[in-house]
């Protein structure tokens, strides 16, 4: 076994003498191709227990460039590097999730349901962020594109859990809300009916930020999860409604250069009139997205 596997701490790679053994090669030809990366870091393997099994997440490094995002990550039984690389125009969003004491980050590659996960020790918190910070720094829109069409008025948002306004306070790369759905969490009294989580779905000049407490299909006053969707993945939200029961969703479908994908989140179908109110407001963004686009094409073909 390898002294990478052995590692247990996380840390910022500064330079080539900072890299572990084994990405070595690998990240030297990353380095060849296109430079020194823009953000670089180690994760270390990690043993995640469940209820009947155990089983090791493996070391992973992450380095990110101005055009796409690579992970490397070993295999346990031969060391052999693994390498996961997405886009920038294919970044259709991450996430930033914090459970007691599991942490990890999100990215939504496309064309699947699944998202790859980059799980992090717990006193790596510090790290878990400086990634979070910097992929909303990343994604962010090209000047140009961030747009004619203006958000209505900021609103406050009054009323939230207190570690949702921690993370709207924490993270400005997000960008202030101006719209926003919030569904409370909720227990009802028949036992046969489905637990609530906390839930907020907010539009900021950079995308929809979703927060979440749902942890294990209930809500937890221990954890959050915090995604973001840049705007220019963003092709349309609906709201989809059963038949019977009351679990209706929030559906986003995002959009990159060659992938897509669909987002659910359950709501509770009483509260149709506010997430209807809600997806107005994406769609009046993304039409106003839209006519900025098509006048700003239309006037580069005619030379205004």
């Amino acid at each position: 076994m390898s002294n990478t596997w052995e590692y247990r701490y996380a840390f910022r790679i500064n330079g080539p003498t900072d890299v572990p053994p084994e990405f070595t090669y690998t990240h030297e030809q990353f380095v060849t191709s296109e430079g020194r990366p823009l953000f670089a870091l180690f994760t270390p393997a990690l043993e995640r227990s469940g209820i009947l099994t155990t089983h090791w997440l493996p070391p992973r490094l992450i380095l990110a460039f101005r055009n796409f995002l690579a992970v490397l990550s070993l295999e346990r039984r031969s060391n052999q590097v693994c390498t996961f690389k997405l886009k920038r125009e294919d970044f259709l969003g991450c996430g930033f999730s914090n459970f007691l004491l599991n942490s990890w980050t999100s990215l939504y590659p496309g064309d699947s349901s699944d998202r790859f996960q980059i799980s992090f020790p717990s006193q790596a918190f510090r790290h878990h962020q400086e990634l979070f910070h910097f992929l909303l720094s990343w994604s962010k829109e090209a000047p140009e594109r961030l747009f004619e069409c203006q958000p209505g008025p900021q609103q406050s948002i009054r009323g939230l859990p207190p570690k949702f306004s921690a993370v709207l306070e924490g993270y400005p790369e997000l960008g202030e809300a101006f719209a926003f759905f919030f569904q409370p969490a909720m227990e009802l009294h028949n036992r046969h009916e489905d637990a609530w989580a906390n839930l907020l779905l907010a539009i900021s000049p950079r995308g929809v930020v979703a927060l979440s407490d749902q942890h294990h299909e209930h809500s937890s006053e221990y954890g959050l999860e915090t995604t973001f969707f840049p705007l220019r993945c963003i092709n349309r939200v609906n709201w989809i409604e059963p038949k019977a029961g009351n679990r209706a969703v929030i559906q986003t479908h995002l959009q990159g250069a060659e992938c897509a994908l669909r987002l659910r989140w359950p709501v509770f179908r009483d509260l149709r009139p506010y997430a209807l109110r809600w997806i107005s407001e994406v769609d009046r963004l993304l039409i106003g997205i839209k006519r900025h686009q098509n006048y700003t094409g239309a006037s580069c073909a005619t030379g205004v």
